[in-house]
């Protein structure tokens, strides 16, 4: 359950994000802004990229199967390397793949117990 928190945590901010506001938040700076803006538009570049050039075609396995030692829960998704593989594999996939490939995949690896609603239907 927290995995499934935390994915709609980093899915929303990312979202909020993506849609650039004229104004800073308050006690911010335009400049750090517009600096902050430029760095996630690269960021969101990056991934797209990653996800043309190498996710599209090989898929990464889930993390269940990845790292099939640690339960949803635990703090390795949080930080460090079980963080890093969410963050730069497993997510950009999800969020790029056409949904007929998101089909495949979810079917491919079904959530096991203790991980039901990751995929967060």
């Amino acid at each position: 359950m927290k995995t499934i928190i935390l994915f709609l945590s980093i899915f929303f901010s990312e979202i909020a994000m993506s849609s650039p506001r004229s104004e800073p938040p308050v006690g911010m700076s335009k400049e750090i802004w517009e600096k902050h803006l430029e760095r996630e538009a690269k960021a969101e570049k990056d991934r797209q990229d990653k996800f043309q050039k190498e996710l599209k075609d090989n898929p990464p396995e889930p993390p269940w199967e990845k790292y099939p030692g640690y339960s949803s829960n635990d703090i390795f998704w949080r930080m460090g390397e079980g963080e890093t593989y969410l963050m730069e594999y497993v997510w950009p996939y999800l969020r790029y793949a056409s949904e007929v490939d998101l089909k495949s995949y979810k079917e491919k690896y079904p959530e096991p117990n203790g991980w039901f609603g990751w995929y967060g239907e």
